[in-house]
């Protein structure tokens, strides 16, 4: 009672819980009973409020569930994505690894090519060379790119000497055995151009084909490396000299130099000794001319086999 009675029924708090309070007598008003019934009212009051309260939750609780079943199917794509993602992860490894093992590969690949194509450039024609040696014209823009082509294979056999003293025997024996097929079919073609050429100038003055001469002279200093050869031309050479040596001094006989001057060496038959002597004389300068001519397309050290080889065939 002496609790009751200290009560400060006058504060806020108590007047709004009275009032509260109040509320649950409804019609049947402050009575005794209702006040006696006062605990069991509030206790089914909670109840009530509870029960409402947990209806109204319901829906939100199976929105709860059905955001929960998102969640999880989320965290089981996540799952499947965080797996496949490792997976893929693992074969951009792999595809890595392989691409820079590819790259060196490439890398060493590229190397040899450049070893090998820089062995071919010194051990190799190329194909306008070979095309120079084995088809094209030998004397075509003076014979450049064919002598270059087999100044090109002399270069290549002489480099194959390193090749044989190596481990390499196999590879040099087989360069050798190509570049000799070349420069066989190199001399062969030159030699029948030397033929062909002479044949060619028979009836003509073979002096006054300047291109040719100088051709001629550069051929033959190929030709001396190949005896055989060398000797075909050196008679071939020497019987169109001959030729045209005695075409010019029967030419000096009986019609003379251009425009009759000077006069024909026959005029002068009546006279022995001038008609001799006259004879002499331009042999003494033919054969000075012929010495240079034979001297600058085979050397000084042929000129005189040439010489001979023309004296046989003037003989025949």
């Amino acid at each position: 009672l002496k609790k009751v009675l200290d009560l400060h029924t006058e504060s806020p708090e108590i007047t709004e819980s009275l009032d509260a309070l109040a509320t649950f007598y409804g019609r049947r008003g402050n009575t005794l009973e209702a006040r006696r019934s006062l605990r069991s009212d509030l206790e089914r009051q909670g109840l009530h409020l509870a029960r409402a309260f947990a209806d109204e939750f319901a829906d939100l609780e199976a929105a709860f569930g059905e955001v929960e079943g998102y969640v999880d199917a989320i965290s089981d794509g996540c799952d499947r994505l965080q797996a496949r993602l490792g997976r893929t992860e693992a074969r951009t490894n792999a595809f890595l690894a392989a691409a820079d093992e590819m790259q060196s590969e490439r890398q060493r690949l590229a190397d040899r090519a450049r070893r090998v194509e820089g062995f071919l450039d010194q051990f190799e024609l190329s194909p306008a060379q070979r095309a120079a040696i084995h088809s094209d014209p030998v004397d075509e823009d003076d014979g450049d790119a064919f002598f270059a082509a087999l100044a090109k294979v002399q270069l290549i056999r002489s480099r194959c000497t390193a090749l044989l003293s190596h481990s390499s025997q196999s590879v040099g024996v087989d360069i050798l055995d190509a570049m000799a097929e070349h420069q066989e079919v190199a001399y062969e073609r030159l030699f029948a151009w030397v033929e062909r050429w002479c044949v060619a100038q028979e009836g003509r003055d073979a002096d006054a084909d300047a291109a040719g001469a100088a051709f001629l002279r550069s051929a033959l200093a190929v030709l001396r490396e190949r005896e055989v050869y060398f000797r075909q031309a050196q008679r071939a050479v020497a019987t169109l000299r001959r030729r045209a040596l005695v075409d010019r001094f029967m030419a000096a006989l009986t019609v003379g130099g251009p425009q009759g001057v000077p006069r024909p060496i026959d005029m002068h038959a009546h006279d022995p000794h001038r008609y001799v002597g006259d004879m002499l004389a331009w042999l003494h300068v033919a054969f000075a001319t012929e010495r240079e001519a034979l001297q600058g397309s085979f050397g000084r050290a042929e000129a005189g086999r040439a010489e001979a080889a023309a004296s046989a065939a003037s003989a025949a």
